[in-house]
């Protein structure tokens, strides 16, 4: 029997075009990719035919991550997808969690891919060329308040570039106090629908002494 193996890649925003190599040989190599079933039809062209695809359902991250392990422990490759880059907000952190747990001699092996924040800024110029945070407004696992103090830190913040994932309808909490109160003024907001994900990118603006 092979080498039990999950490699977690990352499919990248939503687009057949920004999947990088690396993670298109893997897919093409892997005997089971698991994963949601919206992100299949970004890879179903490049998948041998014999490739058998699970889908695990929407918030069903630990039953994924569980499927994994079990089909790697019976000698198979899989391969585990996430849009963006799997370790960002991904799987790739639960993957590595549950091989602790198990005490699982599964190899783990993470391809990184490009986020949904990096192709917003690259469709705004270079926003991020310096210091930047990212925080995710998905509040399933951290409560929504805590959320807010970190929108709240990060834009006192000096020399920092806020960037802000959105969470497909959460749009409206963005748009309403106290967040918009964060915002210097004058400040620039881009938001646009890139990919998976709706993305709001504030570029430097603060006021000079």
């Amino acid at each position: 029997m092979k080498q039990p193996k999950i490699i977690v890649a990352g499919i990248g925003p939503g687009s057949e075009q920004d999947i990088t190599p690396a993670v298109l040989e893997v897919v093409r190599e892997a005997d089971v990719v698991v994963g949601y079933k919206y992100y299949f039809r970004f890879i179903q062209p490049y998948l041998h035919p014999e490739t058998e695809c699970i889908d695990t359902g929407m918030k069903r991250e630990r039953t994924r991550a569980e499927q994994a392990f079990e089909l790697a422990e019976q000698g198979k490759t899989v391969c585990v997808i996430s849009s963006g880059d799997a370790g960002i907000y991904g799987m790739t952190p639960l993957i590595y969690e549950m091989k602790r747990e198990r005490n699982s001699n599964v190899e783990v092996i993470a391809l990184p891919g490009i986020s949904a924040f990096q192709k917003a800024a690259s469709l705004l110029g270079a926003p991020i060329g310096h210091d930047f945070c990212v925080i995710s407004l998905s509040d399933l696992m951290t409560p929504w308040d805590r959320i807010e103090k970190r929108i709240h830190a990060a834009a006192k913040a000096d020399d920092l570039l806020g960037i802000l994932l959105l969470r497909v309808g959460q749009n409206a909490k963005v748009s309403e106090p106290p967040l918009l109160g964060v915002l210097p003024d004058g400040a620039g907001v881009q938001h646009d629908e890139v990919g998976f994900l709706g993305v709001c990118v504030r570029p430097d603006v603060r006021k000079k002494p």
